[in-house]
């Protein structure tokens, strides 16, 4: 980034002063550089045909970049002697060489701040020397910031695979059951595990779970603090200019973050494969990150505000500066729309929200960005960091849903809180996702749901009702109304569904007290008194995947009115 700084100190040290095709403004506006007002305003077309700056730029960069190559001269006056030269697409009317020989000789005269740029003039040493002090001061923050976002994001990726390198490591020793029944396992406070945090604002997370949270934010937190170099200028140690600074630090570790909160909420996340970490714990992870950024991008929008207080109707009138405000509306309503009281009652809303909000806010990210700065610095990287995530995510859904294909469900109406779905043909283990297309014109709704029994094995037979039409087991345990809540939010909310793996057989009891499905026991039955006949027909392996879902009043309760539908599966 402005590189060479002393060509870089020349151009920006010329640009503010007026030249003979700068227009007049009927408002004073606010220059890029300074936040100064001036009342007039100089084209990319008038720079680049203006031969007075062109001559003095020239001028400029023989006398105080003398240790510069020619062919960096030659690159900096192809790409940089007007700001964001590639994307205005205009080229200089003289080159470098051109520019020096039509000055004839070197000027000797200073050009003066309030006058119009006629012929070349020399730069003044106190401008030149505090616009060079300014450039490279924004340059090495700037490459700060870009080092403590790659920095964010390898801490928020590799801590989890280490941990758990070192617990395979330190596995069955004493100090691992310590720390795993003292430190990770027990919840934050009290004796019970997801219970609502005041306000409904999420569940209770485990000792292991706020330490990972409490690392991410005291992390943040000091590299917003920490990293500010200055080379002792005046305008260094300006607080305004300290104030953008740390504006811009926090809006590219919000942008950093943002990367960060899609990996941890794709359902494909490659972390719960290596380190073994639950879904569930992710997503909590994806909350707290998703706050952390929210909070960031509020403080950068913040700290700019406040700085522009007394032009803001000019600014309102600027794109970028109206698309991330945009943006940062989009970002605050998301907020109280995730809370733990709207994904419950609300669930279908909520996902459909957070999905259209997250996708206009990254959207009016990239154009705040390109509005502003085009693709100049290179922030637009950060955008495509967190879309690269989300399309993967899709790509790799939609490759397992064409691989399962479509099948026929059959639907069993097991009493009246609970209903079985049965999928045949597909094989998962954990939970999966299930598609219900007939049922709504919402065909993109899924639910992901336990999985009861991946029936590989055994038969149709060992799971068909007996002559009365009494299943082979039983529905047994009992809830209190505050966990009977719990189990309708996971029932009805992927954020909060277990993924334990469960594999059910005829012998077998399902002991899950926070799976979100019925708890089952099978009943002992004596294979005698099974017809041999019956057996001998339906001893070839049925792959199938048996789903035990809760009855609901939405697409849950539509399930129970018919015996048999289409349906599309994606496994976790």
């Amino acid at each position: 980034m402005y590189d060479p700084p002393c060509a870089f100190a020349c151009r920006d040290a010329i640009a503010p002063h007026r030249l003979n095709c700068s227009t007049v403004e009927p408002k004073p506006r606010v220059r890029r550089h300074g936040g100064h007002e001036s009342k007039f305003k100089t084209t990319p077309a008038c720079f680049a045909t203006d031969d007075s700056y062109l001559e003095s730029l020239a001028w400029c960069i023989q006398a105080r970049c003398d240790e510069l190559e020619t062919w960096a001269i030659d690159k900096f006056w192809e790409t940089d002697v007007i700001w964001n030269q590639a994307e205005h697409r205009e080229t200089p009317g003289l080159g470098f060489h051109d520019a020096l020989s039509q000055a004839r000789k070197a000027p000797n005269e200073e050009m003066e701040e309030h006058e119009v740029l006629t012929g070349a003039k020399l730069v003044p040493d106190k401008d030149w020397d505090r616009t060079f002090a300014m450039l490279r001061t924004f340059a090495r923050v700037e490459t700060s910031n870009s080092k403590y976002g790659i920095i964010v994001v390898l801490m928020a990726v590799l801590p989890p695979i280490f941990i758990t390198l070192f617990s395979s490591l330190a596995s069955s020793t004493k100090l691992e059951a310590f720390v795993l029944t003292k430190l990770i396992y027990p919840p934050l406070w009290g004796q019970r595990h997801l219970v609502p945090l005041p306000l409904d604002v999420g569940l209770l997370p485990t000792r292991g779970q706020m330490a990972f949270i409490s690392f991410q934010f005291l992390l943040n937190f000091a590299l917003s603090l920490f990293g500010y170099s200055s080379v002792g200028s005046a305008w260094s140690v300006d607080t305004v200019r300290k104030l953008e600074f740390f504006a811009n630090r926090v809006g590219i570790l919000s942008f950093a973050n943002l990367a960060v909160a899609i990996l941890y909420a794709t359902r494909n996340n490659p972390l719960v494969r290596i380190t073994g970490w639950s879904y569930t714990s992710f997503l909590l992870y994806h909350r707290w990150t998703a706050y952390l950024c929210v909070l960031q991008a509020l403080l950068h929008s913040g700290i700019w505000l406040a700085l522009h207080i007394h032009v803001l109707p000019k600014k309102f009138a600027q794109a970028y500066w109206t698309i991330g405000t945009l943006s940062m509306v989009a970002w605050c309503l998301m907020v109280p729309l995730s809370m733990l009281f709207v994904r419950r009652r609300y669930y279908e809303f909520f996902l459909n929200m957070h999905v259209l909000l997250a996708s206009l806010s990254v959207a009016g990210c990239y154009y705040h960005i390109y509005f502003k700065f085009s693709h100049a610095y290179g922030y637009e990287n950060w955008i495509y960091l967190a879309s690269l995530i989300w399309v993967v995510e899709r790509l790799v859904r939609l490759a397992k849903l064409a691989k399962n294909g479509i099948r026929r469900a059959t639907i069993t109406v097991i009493d009246d809180e609970y209903i079985s779905v049965t999928v045949p043909g597909v094989k998962a283990t954990g939970y999966a996702y299930l598609y219900f297309p007939s049922l709504s014109w919402r065909v993109w709704e899924n639910h992901p749901f336990s999985i009861s029994s991946s029936i590989q094995d055994g038969t149709a037979l060992d799971y068909a009702p007996d002559a009365e039409g009494d299943l082979p087991f039983e529905l047994v345990g009992s809830y209190s109304e505050a966990s009977a809540d719990l189990e309708k939010e996971r029932a009805n909310d992927f954020d909060d569904t277990s993924h334990e793996q469960r594999s059910l057989h005829p012998d077998s009891i399902l002991l899950t007290p926070h799976s979100g499905t019925a708890l089952l026991t099978h009943e002992d039955q004596d294979d005698d008194e099974i017809d041999d006949d019956k057996r001998s027909k339906n001893t070839s392996p049925i792959p199938c995947l048996t789903f035990l879902i809760r009855r609901e009043k939405g697409l849950t309760a539509r399930l129970a009115a018919t015996s048999s539908l289409s349906t599309r599966m994606s496994s976790a």
